[in-house]
């Protein structure tokens, strides 16, 4: 008879404590999906406000986009196109002049990093993207802006491996990464192209060498002395400041041993990215009354001196107003790394370093995806910097798993840029794991005294 009491008091304390799991586990999915839904309606609220608003500019958008292709028709003359570029610096503002100043009267006290990113699986972006005029031509699949999630890896190498870096700032079109903690953004700041292109017409862009080109105009905060990183590079390896300027904050550049001849014109059997190369190349072969051999600039990490883009801005305004100009990759861009290697060689007093001990290329593609990852995680103590370019067909949830596993491993700890799990989530994690433990406790009893 006590037995089977007993029996009867463990049977009702389980019967509880199942009622009070099933209860947790109720209101903390309740509260999720009430989460997800008030998300979801903020995103499909700003979504029609966006709508609106690109329902509003479509007609002025087009118009802009009519008056670039005049403008690009008008100055694609390969005789006379490099005599146009000579002299003419941009014409400034108020505001701009005065950040000129204040840049060509300080010096470099820190070093800051700043992020061009894009968010390309973006409806509002693809549809965007697919309204701007674009005869085909021109080289931009989708791979090149697709989100797969690497700059949340790159800033966590960046405050593993590089914590010297004081500011970073990130260059987008009005997008900020889900991830992002908007909250606490601590030393990160985004700079929206709408408040950094020197001319608002230029916009909507999907053409890395129009942002680029507009270096020259970044806000004030950003330090004279700064890193530029694609939002596909990342540190592999603890790195000092002194592998990108010296103690005089005097800069490194960072080429491959690859030489282009000044005046090559054989631009009709290459990719858009090879075509404005030689269209560079050919510029300053041009303006400067130099016909010699130049090396190529790495794909890696880029070291810059605010300084000397102002000088490209005063010397090359205009082929810098034409690139900005170009809403996709077209022949008449300059390529932006060689345009200011070649200009901070010729006028700063800089270090040249070979790329094959600082830097490793990796193409991610569907063919080797697995073999890339490999590669990536095997090379990680053999150089500072890797890049993955995404090269993708496709990708599913299996490939974005494997790709977050690797990087998680790489660089396991977020950085405090990122979304912190809940307090509250925190608390019931902790309750249901109290709960299932007491009571499998209880079961194991009852077992016991059956």
């Amino acid at each position: 008879m006590v037995v089977k009491k007993r029996r009867d008091v463990f049977i009702t304390i389980v019967l509880v404590l199942i009622i009070m799991n099933a209860l947790l586990f109720l209101k903390y999915n309740t509260d999720f999906k009430l989460l997800i839904n008030i998300n979801n309606n903020n995103n499909n609220n700003n979504n029609n406000n966006n709508n609106n608003n690109n329902n509003n500019n479509s007609n002025s958008n087009n118009n802009k986009n009519k008056n670039n292709n005049k403008n690009k028709n008008k100055t694609i003359d390969e005789e006379t196109i490099y005599d146009y570029f000579k002299s003419i610096p941009i014409d400034l503002n108020e505001n701009e002049r005065m950040i000129k100043d204040i840049i060509m009267s300080r010096d470099c006290e820190y070093v800051d990093l700043v992020y061009t990113w894009v968010n390309g699986s973006d409806p509002l972006h693809i549809e965007e993207k697919n309204k701007a005029r674009y005869d085909g031509s021109a080289y931009a699949p989708p791979s090149s802006y697709r989100d797969i999630g690497i700059l949340k890896y790159s800033l966590r190498s960046v405050i593993q491996y590089a914590p010297w870096i004081k500011n970073i700032f990130i260059i987008t079109a009005d997008q900020i990464p889900t991830w992002f903690d908007t909250e606490n953004p601590d030393n990160v700041k985004f700079i929206f192209h709408k408040h950094y292109f020197h001319k608002d017409s230029d916009l909507p862009t999907f053409n890395s060498n129009s942002i680029e080109s507009n270096f020259w105009n970044l806000p004030v905060e950003v330090s004279n002395c700064f890193l530029y990183l694609n939002d596909d590079i990342f540190f592999s390896r603890p790195v000092n400041q002194n592998e990108y300027f010296d103690e005089n904050f005097n800069q490194v550049i960072f080429m491959i041993n690859d030489i282009l001849w000044g005046k090559s014109t054989r631009t009709q059997e290459f990719d858009s990215y090879t075509k404005s190369i030689l269209f560079t190349n050919r510029a300053l072969a041009s303006i400067w009354n130099e016909n010699i051999p130049r090396n190529l600039p790495a794909h890696g990490v880029q070291v810059f001196n605010r300084k000397t883009w102002y000088k490209i801005q005063e010397d090359f305004g205009v082929g810098l107003e034409i690139t900005s100009s170009n809403s996709f990759r077209d022949k008449t861009d300059f390529q932006i790394s060689h345009l200011y290697n070649q200009f901070a060689i010729r006028y700063s007093n800089c270090t040249i370093k070979n790329t094959r001990s600082e830097l490793l290329y990796i193409l991610l593609n569907n063919n080797k995806f697995d073999e890339s990852l490999a590669l990536v995680n095997n090379s990680k103590d053999q150089v500072n910097s890797i890049c993955l370019n995404d090269g993708l067909e496709l990708i599913n949830d299996k490939l974005q798993k494997k790709f977050d596993d690797t990087f998680n491993f790489l660089f396991p700890i977020p950085s405090p840029f990122e979304k912190k799990i809940p307090k509250e989530n925190y608390l019931f994690i902790f309750m249901f794991l109290f709960s299932f433990s007491f009571l499998f406790i209880i079961i194991f009893f009852s077992l016991k005294f059956k």
